[in-house]
């Protein structure tokens, strides 16, 4: 017997849906991303017409760093560490109990053993969801390079970003420029209308631009 493999209702939850499948769609077709080299780091919504790419993932070992702050407590977290393996999609839209339990075996035992940790890691961060009243940044995606504008390159996949619940304090961030977020990664499929929204999620604690 198959069963949904969860339910939602409300208005909200269908906004987040499409926006976090348009993301999807946006990810898969930008697999790097073009953004200036500016330094002002004080805006949210990048601006257009710039060229050059950075990834964090690439070059220096220390990049995953961040500097300042109290941040012994998190343990430096590379993006290699959370994308080197193969994510296989679901091709059904509902998953019976065992089919789920499989697929928990393509996420591999060392990247299970970060559930619940609190580690940091350096990226772009993208926001897509906001408060309607205030404009706070409510949900944001963190990815080792820069998707907020398309350019050209190979496709990002499943692991290979984060699904960042932000903080209450959100200073101003470039979407162009690295910056480093410390928090509780949560690792696993999150399934909502038979739909695979994310693997890993983080409720973040800091950001540090």
């Amino acid at each position: 017997m198959t069963m949904p493999v969860t339910e939602t209702s409300s208005s909200d939850r269908r906004v987040r849906l499409s926006l976090l499948a348009l993301l999807a769609v946006v990810l898969a077709a930008c697999g790097g991303g073009d953004g200036p080299a500016s330094d002002s780091g004080d805006v949210v919504v990048a601006e257009e017409g710039a060229n050059g790419e950075t990834d964090p993932a690439e070059g220096d070992d220390d990049s995953s760093e961040g500097g300042g702050g109290d941040d012994s407590k998190y343990d430096d977290l590379h993006w290699l560490r959370l994308a080197d393996y193969e994510y296989i999609y679901p091709e059904e839209d509902e998953l019976t109990e065992d089919q789920l339990a499989d697929r928990k075996k393509l996420i591999p035992k060392e990247v299970w053993d970060l559930d619940g940790s609190w580690v940091e890691l350096k990226g772009y961060l993208l926001p897509v969801t906001f408060d309607n009243e205030s404009g706070r940044v409510l949900e944001a995606v963190l990815a080792a390079t820069n998707h907020a504008v398309c350019g050209f390159g190979a496709d990002i996949e499943m692991n290979e970003w984060i699904l960042v619940k932000m903080p209450k304090e959100v200073p101003r961030f470039n979407t162009f420029l690295p910056l480093t977020v410390r928090g509780e990664l949560e690792v696993g499929e999150d399934y909502q209308d038979g739909w695979v929204m994310s693997i890993y999620r983080m409720d973040a604690h800091e950001l540090e631009v």
